[in-house]
């Protein structure tokens, strides 16, 4: 019997050692495409930011709605609070994700998001939409929290639950 893994992760990059700030760092890594869910990620933020002054997103990745994002991130006020890089190499993606205490990936459809597989080897809790494959990999509650797409409400507490939680 043969078995076909289609896609996965080499553990060995991302396991590196952490790196802390003294902000809350979330990452997101992903193609800036409606599909990917920003947009709804940037209203949680706007919000979340007046419970967690200290929040920090990092958007990893290019697409055809960086332009409107950016454009989105200066209307909200959230200049402070977003880093735009572009794409990033795989050495690069994981120098953020030892960076980061959270990782955020609210899309409205995924398959089984490699993206999602290295913030996990990374050991960075995640939050994630309840779509297709990704139930496959988040334990909600243990490994991180698995929210409705597109429920800005629902993402926003998961925000805020780990940003005020370290530990957890």
């Amino acid at each position: 019997k043969i078995a076909i893994v289609h896609c996965g992760v080499d553990p060995e990059l991302y396991d590196g050692p952490k790196t802390k700030t003294d902000r809350t760092n979330m990452l997101f890594v992903g193609r800036l495409a409606p599909e990917k869910g920003v947009r709804v990620l940037l209203d949680a933020l706007e919000h979340s930011v007046k419970t967690v002054s200290d929040l920090q997103l990092t958007i990893v990745g290019d697409g055809p709605d960086r332009t409107e994002l950016e454009t989105m991130v200066r209307e909200k006020g959230l200049n402070d609070h977003v880093i735009f890089t572009g794409y990033l190499a795989p050495h690069d993606v994981a120098k953020q994700l030892a960076a980061a205490d959270i990782f955020v990936l609210p899309s409205f459809a995924e398959g089984v998001p490699v993206s999602l597989m290295e913030a996990m080897a990374s050991r960075v809790p995640v939050i994630a939409p309840r779509v297709a494959g990704v139930q496959e990999l988040v334990e909600d509650g243990v490994s991180g929290f698995c929210v409705a797409p597109g429920h800005v409400e629902m993402l926003r507490e998961s925000i805020e639950t780990l940003a005020s939680d370290y530990d957890l």
